[in-house]
């Protein structure tokens, strides 16, 4: 186990023990130290210490990388385990960045990615580094990403190279060609600050500041629109697993039309509406809604289908 302030620590028997396998790897700047809230209103709780670590990340490649960064804009790897360490920041890194996430590429050991920002000094910009060369060099993948957006994660798709995601101070953007162009997500997301992204399997999840977590349950279509194609086509569907038991929920029907849901492993609130189409429908007030059973198929259509084509949507009949 790895953890930081200043220095980065390691653990071999799960947290009983800690040595410190690191220098100081921030800037340490005495004039930027001491209690928060200076001469007016100054307190010492160590709740907003300044020069301490933001990210610890072990390689998935070499065994003894590490790699650190900063809140004070310092970038660190180690690749014997902690004996030595070089400063790899970027040249063109800020001052005083906040260095919040390293990301190790799955797909080449050289491959890095950095997200970092400047809003406690009142720079709103975008700060995206790529590095292809094990951080002996670093580049801008800014590309057209809006430049009021505060980055602050960015997370290499496992699967498809090239694919990266990035959360910022309102929502998710995702990049299809390596961080030369960058799309906003909508899906439903609100508006609000991402703190950190994960991709499990094919799900994409985004816990955010103070609204919960979301999960974009299949980002295989963003998979296969990353080589470039756009022609007409079907994508390769996600394993999918058949369910074979359903549990029913015991159900109090309030007179809001509110039903409060009981069942192994759910409770919560549930309305139920009938919808244009004479269907009934419902809606989960305060519980996460998992995603439809069976395989959900998706496509790509490189133009506009005729009307002809639209009719053809209508509800099929039994025969």
């Amino acid at each position: 186990m790895y953890a930081a302030g200043n220095h980065v620590f390691r653990s071999r028997d799960e947290g009983m023990s800690w040595e410190e396998i690191s220098p100081d790897l921030s800037l340490n700047d005495p004039a930027r130290q001491g209690p928060s809230g200076g001469d007016i209103t100054a307190e010492n709780a160590g709740a907003e210490v300044h020069a301490t670590c933001a990210s610890v990340v072990e390689s998935p490649h070499r065994q003894g990388e590490i790699w650190a960064s900063t809140d004070d804009g310092l970038v660190h790897v180690t690749r014997d385990g902690g004996e030595s360490w070089q400063n790899v920041t970027p040249s063109s890194m800020p001052e005083l960045a906040y260095v919040g996430c390293v990301e190790i590429s799955a797909h080449d050991a050289d491959t890095i990615y950095l997200a970092a920002t400047r809003y406690k000094l009142a720079d709103y910009r975008p700060y995206l580094f790529r590095s292809s060369d094990g951080g002996r060099s670093f580049e801008s993948i800014n590309g057209d990403f809006p430049d009021n957006e505060i980055t602050r994660v960015v997370r290499a798709d496992p699967v498809q190279p090239g694919l990266l995601f990035v959360g910022t101070e309102t929502g998710v953007f995702y990049s299809l060609n390596d961080g030369r162009n960058w799309v906003r997500m909508g899906s439903g997301l609100p508006v609000v600050p991402v703190y950190d992204l994960k991709i499990k399997e094919a799900d994409l999840v985004a816990g955010t500041h103070g609204r919960s977590f979301w999960i974009l349950d299949d980002i295989t279509p963003l998979r296969g629109l990353a080589d470039g194609n756009e022609d007409c086509r079907l994508f390769q569907p996600r394993t999918t697993v058949r369910t074979k038991l359903h549990f029913g929920a015991l159900r109090n029907l309030r007179p809001s039309g509110i039903a409060h849901a009981l069942a192994p492993g759910v409770a919560g609130g549930i309305r139920t509406f009938r919808q244009p189409d004479g269907s009934s429908g419902r809606e989960y007030l305060d519980l996460g809604e998992n995603p439809p059973n069976g395989a959900i198929v998706y496509y790509w259509l490189d133009e506009r289908p005729r009307a002809w084509c639209r009719s053809l949507s209508t509800t099929p009949r039994e025969t």
